[in-house]
Order: C-alpha cells, then structure tokens, then sequence
C-alpha cells in the first residue's frame, strides 16, 4: 500500500480591498479547484461587499485533497462632502472645503482639502476624496 502525502494548498490576492472593488485570489498546490463559491478554476475574481472568507479545496493528481482558507476585508469607501457657497456675485470668490479623507484632488488641480475660486461663469467643481486605506469617493458641488 503506498500512503501519498496531502497537498499543500495556499490562496494569494489581495486581503484587503475597497468596497465595489475587486481582487483575483488565486490556488495553488493541485491539479483541480472547487471554490466555496462554485467555482472550479484555479484563479476566480471577487468582489465581497463585507469582509468574506473563501475556501478552496485542492485536488492533487494522486486524489488527496487539502484546504486552504483567505478572508477577504472589504473597506467601506469614504464619505465625500463639501461644503461652499454656491451663489457668488461675478468678481467674487469662494472657498470650497471637502472631508472625508486624507488626501484630495480637485478637479481644477487644487490638492488641498480646501481651495478657493473665481468662477467667471457657473462652474462645477469635483473633488476626490482618498481615505487611509486607499479608498476613492468623489463629490461635485456647481
């Protein structure tokens, strides 16, 4: 009788993605894959919308199968607001302010979470909001 050893099955991707994103988990360690989503491929794309476990079982090319288990953190996106005057006098200016990250980029260049402006005509204005973990929202005010 000849006793084989269990695969070794691991999971590789992205442990943590933003929210409506999407990260490629991918097995290794067999010759066949059955996901706990169904899927039968080595390599599948997921997109949870809250942190979620997926298991993978492993078949080796004697029969013997292993698991491997990788739990995917969605973060939740930032909240983009701002706040600003949205009525000026022609010549006037206005200072327009964003939350909800560390880090943003107006659409007319600015990178400050605050900018002031001069429109000569109606304008819209959007700003992208990053948070620490790399996540994007986006606000527009006119």
């Amino acid at each position: 009788m000849t006793v084989h050893p269990l695969p070794t099955a691991s999971i590789t991707g992205d442990n943590e993605i933003c929210l409506g994103g999407n990260t490629t988990l991918t097995a290794t360690g067999g010759t066949s894959y059955v996901w706990s989503n169904g899927e039968t491929t080595s390599s599948i794309t997921v997109s949870p919308s809250a942190t979620t476990a997926y298991q993978v079982t492993v078949t080796d090319g004697n029969g013997c199968q292993a698991t491997a288990t990788y739990t995917v953190t969605g973060q939740p996106l930032p909240t983009a607001s701002s706040t600003d005057d949205n009525e000026i006098c022609l010549g006037d200016n206005t200072t327009l302010s964003a939350t909800g990250g560390t880090s943003y980029v107006w659409s007319n260049g600015g990178t400050t979470s605050s900018i002031t402006v001069s429109p000569s005509a109606t304008t819209a204005y959007q700003v992208t909001v990053t948070d620490g973990n790399g996540c994007q929202a986006t606000a527009t005010y006119t």
